[in-house]
C-alpha cells in the first residue's frame, strides 16, 4: 500500500478501515492528513455542517432539474421529428395506421396533420 495513493485514500474513504490503518495512511500521505485535518475542522462546527449539506442539497436539485430539462427537451425534439417523419410519410400517400405505427404519434395527429 506504501507505492500506490489510489489505495492510501481508499482505505481513508473505506468506512470499514481501522483506526490504525487510518493512522498509518495519514502518516504516509500529507494530502490525506490535509484533507483529514480539514474535515475534523468542519465536521465540528455545526453551522459549518448545515451550510455544507445545503449546498449539497442546492446541488443536487440543480443537477436533478438538468437532467429532467435534458429529458423534457429530447421527447419535445423527438417528438418534432416524429411529426416532419409524419408529414412526409402523408405527403407520400403512406397509410395512416402504418405512420401511427411507425411515428409513434397518434392517428387522431396523424389526421390533422
Amino acid at each position: 500500500m506504501a507505492g500506490d495513493p489510489l489505495h492510501r485514500w481508499l482505505a481513508y474513504f473505506d468506512r470499514g478501515s481501522p483506526p490504525e490503518l487510518i493512522a498509518e495512511v495519514k502518516k504516509m500521505d500529507e494530502a490525506i492528513q490535509t484533507a483529514d485535518e480539514r474535515m475534523v475542522y468542519v465536521t465540528g462546527d455545526e453551522e459549518a455542517i448545515h451550510a455544507y449539506e445545503m449546498r449539497q442539497m442546492a446541488i443536487y436539485d440543480m443537477n436533478t432539474m438538468r437532467r429532467e430539462g435534458k429529458m423534457e427537451g429530447f421527447e419535445e425534439g423527438r417528438r418534432e421529428t416524429n411529426l416532419e417523419i409524419a408529414r412526409k410519410m402523408k405527403a407520400m400517400g403512406i397509410p395512416m395506421e402504418q405512420i401511427h405505427v411507425i411515428t409513434g404519434l397518434s392517428t387522431e395527429t396523424v389526421e390533422t396533420l
